[in-house]
């Protein structure tokens, strides 16, 4: 009897909200499939995803194939439950992404998120299955997001550009024609906000 499971991790895009705050959507994609050489042997049953969610990220939102029948978040501990009442047949897989929202403020480059995910179930009452995995993933030095001027703006005179990227990170604008010339430079405040 075997039950795989792989996880992964992705820093997917920025987000930016109207109240001029913004993060970045961090996703766990989880997936399963349960096996057994013995056909005689029943699906399994009351099968269950724990996952421990990283401290850093806002509270998840889920989706999932088959759809979980139950889902809690504990905050305290940051445990997310899901459970499937429904048995899971021989030779069947499923899949689980979770997404969640990292601050700006928490977003420093080189900054390293563990996600573990232990998934269990029982078959018949007797085999009780236990398998896990854990996946970490880096914060990379992500390009800045220019909010003004707008793309393909014709701005006549001097321009400020604005826009976000990581707290406390130079920023270079540089020529579209050459990006090796460098027209100026600044850096990002405590809450990643620029203007140069």
């Amino acid at each position: 009897v075997k039950m795989d499971l792989r996880k992964s991790a992705s820093l997917l895009k920025y987000l930016h909200w109207g109240d001029g705050s913004w993060g970045y959507l961090q996703r766990y994609t989880l997936i399963y499939k349960y096996r057994t050489a013995d056909p005689t042997l029943p699906p399994l049953k009351d099968y269950l995803i724990e996952d421990v969610w990283p401290e850093a990220l806002a509270s998840p939102t889920v989706s999932s194939w088959p759809e979980e029948s139950d889902v809690n978040y504990h905050f305290d501990t940051r445990l997310l439950q899901l459970k499937w009442n429904n048995p899971l047949p021989n030779g069947r897989s499923g899949w689980v992404q979770m997404e969640g929202y990292l601050s700006a403020q928490k977003s420093e480059p080189g900054t390293i998120f563990t996600n573990s995910a232990v998934i269990s179930g029982s078959i018949n009452g007797e085999y009780h299955i236990k398998r896990s995995n854990t996946v970490s993933s880096e914060v990379p030095l992500l390009p800045p997001l220019i909010t003004y001027p707008r793309s393909g703006e014709i701005c006549p005179g001097e321009v400020t550009v604005r826009g976000i990227a990581q707290p406390n990170t130079e920023i270079q604008l540089v020529d579209a024609d050459d990006p090796n010339r460098i027209l100026t430079y600044g850096r990002s405040d405590n809450s990643g906000a620029f203007a140069i």
